[in-house]
């Protein structure tokens, strides 16, 4: 009754110091923020995704058209959707990766980082202006005008190189859960015995299809991105020179916040350095003053751990075999605590007799 009364009385204190606790929970709790109704032309509300917490999205630059409904410069000017894949890689391995595939469409103005950025922030500018009156102090509010925005990281050396490791596979009985990887390997390895083979001898095979290294293009490689970023950004600066071009917008597109701003370049620079010469590191500035939504679909890749699928049966053995050794582990330590036990009035009358040989 005592702590029912005490929980009860906590209760009406919490309420009465801060109510509006309550209301902002209820709010927050159905998935609408108070501040959702409050419109601006510059900032409005952002609408918060929750589920693309453990989500990999692709950073990019887009160059958009205001006097034609915010299309992409070059591209179908009914929609701005562009496509954005996790890479083949990424799908084989059950999605985990950090390298997501650039799709190059001819003619339109949009860069795909091929590389997350190592470092991302954004600072927001508030226009607030606070003066010191004969009667006290004022403050004059026009919201939030400017966020800088800064970026840096890599495009790597050769970031979208395929991979031919090969996914585990699981087999539900003991043969094929012991050799079945085993089996895979070593017929790797006679394939390629049989390739030194014909090398030596001179023998030619039949024609095969190209190895995924052989389909990649200079495109794929950190050398070309690198330049191809810079580019982008000096051929905008470029063409906003010319009176045709005063409706272009560049925007930085954040699809894992659900968020793009339109900005205005102020710094870029490339880095290389011997310790990596054939590496390009990038940084740039932004000023952002506007958000909007170009409304893009995409096949995230989530960074979820690794899934090797349903354990096999020899897992489940090494599983139980493990769980039972804890378990016997477990039951020697019992019996030596027991046996400590046991022994310490041993011990006791041991060290008795001992003393009395000494004095004897």
């Amino acid at each position: 009754k005592l702590i029912g009364d005490a929980s009860n009385y906590i209760k009406k204190e919490i309420a009465g110091l801060s109510p509006a606790n309550a209301t902002i929970s209820k709010l927050s709790g159905s998935g609408k923020l108070p501040w959702n109704n409050h419109t601006d032309t510059f900032f409005g509300p952002l609408e918060i995704e929750g589920s693309r917490w453990n989500k990999l999205y692709p950073y990019r630059l887009v160059v958009i058209d205001a006097n034609k409904g915010n299309s992409i410069v070059g591209g179908d000017s009914k929609s701005t959707q562009v496509s954005n894949t996790a890479s083949t890689s990424a799908k084989a391995n059950g999605g985990i990766s950090y390298v997501l595939t650039q799709e190059v469409v001819s003619g339109n103005w949009v860069y795909n980082f091929p590389i997350t950025p190592q470092q991302y922030s954004v600072t927001d500018q508030y226009a607030i202006s606070t003066n010191a009156t004969m009667r006290g102090v004022v403050e004059e509010h026009n919201g939030v005008k400017f966020k800088m925005i800064s970026m840096s990281g890599t495009t790597g050396i050769w970031p979208l190189k395929p991979s031919n490791a090969s996914v585990l596979k699981n087999n539900d009985s003991i043969i094929g859960g012991l050799l079945s990887n085993t089996f895979e390997n070593l017929g790797n390895v006679l394939g390629q015995v049989s390739k030194v083979k014909k090398a030596f001898t001179g023998e030619k095979g039949k024609g095969t299809a190209k190895t995924p290294f052989d389909s990649t293009g200079d495109e794929a490689t950190g050398y070309y991105q690198a330049l191809l970023l810079g580019q982008f950004l000096e051929r905008y600066a470029q063409a906003k020179k010319r009176p045709e071009n005063k409706g272009w917008r560049l925007v930085l597109d954040v699809p894992k916040e659900n968020q793009s701003f339109i900005v205005t370049p102020q710094q870029f620079s490339l880095q290389k350095s011997q310790q990596k010469p054939n590496e390009y590191m990038w940084s740039m500035q932004l000023k952002a003053w506007k958000r909007i939504n170009l409304k893009d679909t995409f096949d995230p890749s989530p960074s979820a751990p690794l899934n090797l699928g349903t354990p096999n049966i020899l897992s489940r053995l090494n599983n139980t075999i493990r769980e039972t050794r804890r378990t016997i582990g477990a039951s020697i330590n019992l019996v030596k605590a027991v046996r400590s036990d046991f022994q310490k009035p041993l011990n006791a009358l041991r060290q008795t007799a001992l003393a009395l040989k000494d004095l004897g």
